[in-house]
């Protein structure tokens, strides 16, 4: 693979070199200030960006910001007494319904919830609420030792790996005086950990989940506030003279990136590796599922790892399909057929499909099921890489944009 201009050529490409001509005269037009072209296509652009913007992204992030509030609520009060079992349950309740609006939003990363580098106006906001897979429960048990009292302004200033909402969802879930940490772990070799006792454990891991459900809620807070305080207008407006978007080919891109969370980390880490691959070094890694300590302390079900994967799936969809509350809208599928890649258009409507059913095949909880019945699991597996192929391999391409850089030289 290699890059020309503002276009990603792939070795084995020729079926779709008419469809990347056609584009190339759609999208092509008259210069605009600073060099950047404009096209008969851009106002489609602008359409299915604006749509997105205000009818999908934007009503998600702030169902999630709301939603952290009865969370945190839940959060005070089991911390006022953390032997309370009613308390800690309706906690975990009002988690478990945040999960699918969190995972939602999984597929919103672009402009200020997309990480440093990778999109204009980017500010890291996703990372601060929830940074899976980054994430350590070992060195969250070590500050619960170690850190008597971990408010807000301290837990601040730790790494994202032991902040944001998967902290908070280990926290609540994992059993009492069970730590991630092995046994060999000096904190725990050396007696501290036992020494603290079932009830401090339970009052530091509350006092602890409410600092990060706080973080959390502020970090939503202040996405919500950036798309509404002048985001949404420079993605929606982009074209000659938006510093941000110069082109609306640059708006489409930071769509496409976003889209492609679902090869990285949907396919590689939410199911390829807990079902073999992508670094599991035995034929199945049921511990890496995404929401490990959730699924096992819930037990049998379609549990929260399975469901989400689902969730990820629904909301490609709409994005894809421009869909808001279940009406189709102006999405990418549009752009497609504008530029005359009706077949392609249809190829990857087939894909999406192929990977929704394939995800309803899974017998879950997905940890037992990669252990259990995996080939169901690597039936997922390969229709995604599919999905993600037409993506990387086709739609790219044609819509002469960029891969997003976590993708680029990757033929898997």
């Amino acid at each position: 693979m290699r890059r020309k201009g503002t276009v990603w050529v792939h070795s084995g490409l020729a079926k779709v070199g008419g469809l990347m001509f056609c584009a190339f005269l759609v999208f092509c037009g008259k210069s605009g200030s600073g060099g950047e072209e404009e096209g008969p296509i851009d106002e489609t652009i602008r359409t299915v960006i604006r749509n997105v913007g205000e009818n999908i992204i934007l009503p998600g992030e702030r169902l999630l910001r709301d939603s952290l509030s009865g969370l945190e609520a839940a959060l005070v009060s089991w911390s006022q007494a953390p032997e309370d079992e009613e308390r800690r349950a309706m906690a975990r309740a009002r988690f478990r319904e945040i999960i699918p609006l969190l995972e939602r939003t999984e597929l919103f990363q672009l402009g200020p919830a997309a990480p440093s580098g990778t999109s204009p106006e980017a500010a890291d906001l996703r990372d601060e609420r929830y940074a899976w897979p980054i994430f350590n429960p070992c060195r969250i048990d070590e500050l619960i030792v170690t850190e008597a009292t971990i408010d807000e302004s301290a837990l601040a200033r730790k790494p994202i790996n032991v902040r944001g909402l998967g902290a908070v969802g280990y926290l609540l879930h994992v059993p009492d005086e069970q730590s991630a940490c092995p046994p060999s772990t000096p904190f725990i070799a050396d007696g501290r950990w036992n020494a603290l006792g079932r009830a401090e454990l339970r009052a530091r891991r509350a006092r602890y989940a409410l600092s990060a459900t706080r973080l959390a809620k502020a970090a939503s807070e202040r996405l919500v506030r950036s798309w509404e305080e002048g985001f949404l207008e420079r993605w929606a407006g982009a074209g000659r003279g938006n510093p941000s978007f110069p082109s609306a080919r640059r708006g489409l891109n930071a769509l496409s990136d976003a889209l492609f969370y679902i090869y990285e980390p949907l396919l590689n880490m939410k199911i390829g590796r807990p079902a073999g691959g992508y670094g599991c070094a035995f034929s199945s890694c049921p511990s890496d599922v995404e929401w490990f300590w959730i699924d096992t302390t819930l037990g049998e079900g379609e549990g929260e790892s399975l469901r989400s994967i689902k969730v990820n799936l629904n909301t490609f969809q709409d994005l894809y399909l421009g869909r808001a509350q279940g009406v189709d809208g102006p999405g990418l599928d549009e752009i497609l057929r504008a530029i005359g890649a009706e077949s392609l258009d249809g190829r990857i409507r087939e894909a999406i499909q192929k990977c929704q059913n394939a995800a309803n095949q899974i017998e879950g909880p997905l940890h037992r099921a990669v252990e259990l019945r995996n080939a169901q699991a690597q039936a997922l597996v390969q229709a995604l890489r599919e999905l993600t192929g037409l993506l990387r391999d086709e739609m790219v391409p044609v819509l002469a944009i960029a891969l997003p850089k976590r993708t680029q030289g990757d033929n898997d």
